[in-house]
């Protein structure tokens, strides 16, 4: 008997040389239970329980890979390879305090273990990211995003979830302090991502398998963590295109690093269910693209034709609003969420689902397909104003299919007629957001040395377009590329006052796209990175 056990033990060690986990795992329960029943295989049970839970480790199945490592804990307290395997899965679950007293034991019975050492100082910085909000990423950037993405703790800033009244039962994000722009309000790591390619010819089809994927990947981690399941639990979900509401507000300690809410392996493990599981996806997803969203880790852009779709739980908290005050930052695999203007305690934090630079109806069709009709100031001031606008707005609709540099022009031109007609009934800062939901017909004439020649007079200067854009969204790109190219322009004349004005525009953009995580010097290369854009011309920027 025991050279048969000898000879599994063997065979499980071959499996897990060779990165065949889930056969490993099959062959060490088998030696396991040989162990359990004869006193003479005792002694290496710690050993082939560490090396299963490092199977489990592999396949990110750590609730039962941390009952494995209890278990050889309990049988030798001392066991540095067990204590290792705790704190890599610990690591793992967000519980990066407890992580390091595990990697600290394992150091104190064999010493100077070069991967223990690591694996220390590694938990010491994510507590301390966890902690602090002390996340900076001007290295990897100043590097041109060379290697992999800086690894990231789950970091809750001065954030939490409460009701909303953007419609009953509703549920959003808030700041629980004043905040300055570009302030980290949350890191988030995904609880799934799927994505792939999409051929022109195939893009519905490539969408689909993506889909598809993101389900059972989302479905795979639920049954694998009881922690991770009650996380996606508090997220609404669609029934037959319905939004179920009335969730109630869930405690903001199970989005916490360290927290033990949630954090109960002994527990039954709620079960789950696929269609419900659907309904969360089909609602709360994001992707690495839109409006107000950047991603790094492929440089500045990158292709068009890569699609990316994920769940991340508090970002889909995260309400819309045409007239946005926050950012989202893919980094790698996680998402960094930052205040892209000044908020109030108390304010709510909000995203924009889709491009808000557009007119009202546009918008309204927009919200339609997300199934909610947004009331925010922006809406209900056009609202107010459609008999104004109805005609410009018609035109707009039909000009922007069609293409045509002139013809965007003129209308631009004929807002601004009616915007002058409006100076009595409506505030300066609301005019600049009725000009940001046209424009798209103000850029071509900034493209254009020609029509800038023939228009520009009887137009706002480029800065105007650009305050009125960013007044309605802070971190829109275009409107970076068109400050970053004034800086450029007016290079020559560093230190003089236009020149400090077109730069604290464009940092305050920056600050809007990227947030702070980065030192003043990268933001100031970001600036000019997005100059070589090229969107606008430098002949192109001034009348």
């Amino acid at each position: 008997m025991q050279d048969y056990a000898k000879e599994i033990r063997t065979r499980a060690n071959e499996l897990l040389l060779r990165e065949e986990w889930s056969e490993a795992i099959q062959l060490y329960s088998e030696y396991i239970d040989h162990c359990e029943s004869h006193e003479e295989l005792k002694k290496s049970l710690c050993v082939a329980l560490s090396n299963r839970a490092e199977a489990r480790i592999r396949l990110r199945d750590f609730e039962n890979a941390i009952r494995d490592v209890n278990r050889s804990l309990e049988a030798d307290p001392a066991h540095p390879k067990s204590l290792y395997c705790k704190g890599r899965i610990l690591l793992e679950l967000d519980q990066y305090s407890q992580a390091s007293e595990c990697f600290q034991s394992a150091l104190e019975h064999q010493p100077n273990t070069a991967e223990f050492m690591e694996s220390l100082e590694r938990s010491r910085r994510f507590e301390s990211q966890s902690r602090n909000g002390t996340f900076d990423l001007s290295e990897w950037i100043s590097n041109g995003f060379a290697g992999r993405p800086p690894e990231c703790a789950e970091y809750v800033g001065p954030v939490e979830i409460r009701s909303s009244d953007v419609g009953p039962g509703e549920r959003g994000l808030f700041v629980t302090r004043d905040v300055e722009a570009g302030t980290l309000l949350a890191v988030c790591k995904p609880v799934a991502i799927a994505s792939g390619i999409l051929p022109e010819k195939f893009a519905e089809n490539a969408k689909m398998v993506i889909w598809k994927d993101l389900v059972t990947e989302i479905e795979r981690v639920a049954r694998r963590s009881s922690r991770v399941l009650r996380k996606i639990y508090t997220l609404a979900e669609s029934d037959d295109g319905n939004r179920k509401k009335d969730l109630g507000v869930p405690d903001m300690e199970l989005f916490k690093a360290n927290s033990v809410l949630g954090f109960e392996f002994e527990s039954p493990c709620e079960p789950v269910d696929l269609k419900r599981i659907l309904g969360i996806a089909d609602i709360n997803t994001l992707t690495e693209k839109g409006c107000g969203v950047k991603k790094l880790g492929h440089g500045l852009y990158y292709s068009n034709e890569i699609d990316c779709v994920g769940l991340w739980v508090l970002p889909a908290f995260v309400n819309h609003s045409c007239s946005p005050n926050a950012g989202r930052l893919h980094v790698g695999d996680n998402v960094f969420i930052h205040a892209a203007r000044d908020l109030k305690a108390g304010e709510e934090v909000t995203f924009a689902y889709f491009d808000v630079l557009l007119p009202l109806g546009t918008r309204r069709e927009l919200c339609k397909t997300w199934s909610f009709v947004c009331r925010c100031h922006r809406c209900e001031l056009e609202r107010s104003l459609e008999g104004d606008l109805r005609g410009i707005e018609d035109d707009f609709g039909r000009i922007y299919k069609k293409g045509g540099e002139m013809e965007m022009t003129k209308l631009a031109l004929k807002l601004e007629q009616k915007l002058t007609q409006l100076q009595g009934r409506v505030k300066a800062k609301d005019r600049q957001l009725i000009r940001a939901s046209f424009a798209k017909a103000y850029w071509p004439m900034f493209r254009s040395p020609v029509l800038l020649k023939k228009w520009g007079r009887q137009m706002p200067c480029i800065e105007g377009v650009i305050d009125a854009v960013t007044c309605a969204l802070p971190g829109d790109e275009t409107a970076l590329c068109a400050a970053a190219t004034i800086v450029d322009k007016l290079k020559v004349s560093k230190g003089l006052t236009p020149y400090r004005k077109a730069m604290d525009r464009a940092l305050r953009i920056c600050k809007g796209l990227y947030g702070k995580q980065m030192k003043s010097n990268v933001m100031k290369d970001l600036i000019d990175a997005h100059v070589y854009n090229r969107v606008f011309p430098p002949q192109g920027i001034y009348r």
